[in-house]
């Protein structure tokens, strides 16, 4: 019988969890490195990392109220193609080779903001996201194309 992996980050103040990993480190791949676990962070900051976090095969993974900064990825999951990755009230600053990166895997986000990333969003194997607007309070499925610089493409299915 195997034990669930889980990675929680839910700080018991409410100035919430500050990870910094100082500075980022790409030999060494510094950063929360989460294989095949249930991912639940809710009011964080992480900063300086290669990867703000990176997850291959999560069983579950869902990032709230939390900022990530200054990592060259700021969240990288690959293998999750049932279910979805949760993003709600994330923002990914200044990650400077791409803010969210979806390899095999689906997204939902909402409240969320992506910046200062060469490429704010990247979906491999032509996936899809849900992306919940501000305005009509609706649900959308979205196929999303990815440009240069940040810009996401996104068209009504």
């Amino acid at each position: 019988m195997s034990v669930p992996r889980i990675l929680q980050i839910v700080p018991a103040n409410t100035g919430g969890a500050k990870l910094d990993f100082v500075a980022r480190n790409w030999t060494a791949g510094n950063g929360i490195i989460a294989g095949g676990a249930n991912v639940f962070i809710n009011n964080a900051i992480i900063s300086n990392g290669s990867a703000g976090i990176s997850a291959w095969n999560p069983a579950s993974l869902s990032i709230s109220n939390t900022t990530i900064e200054n990592c060259w990825f700021g969240v990288a999951v690959q293998s999750r193609p049932i279910g979805s990755v949760y993003l709600d009230n994330v923002k990914v600053l200044n990650c400077d080779a791409r803010g969210v990166t979806l390899d095999n895997a689906n997204l939902e986000i909402k409240n969320s903001r992506i910046s200062g990333s060469d490429i704010g969003l990247e979906l491999l194997k032509d996936l899809f996201c849900r992306v919940i607007t501000r305005e009509s309070r609706l649900m959308l499925l979205i196929h999303c194309m990815i440009t240069r610089r940040g810009s996401i493409v996104m068209h009504q299915m």
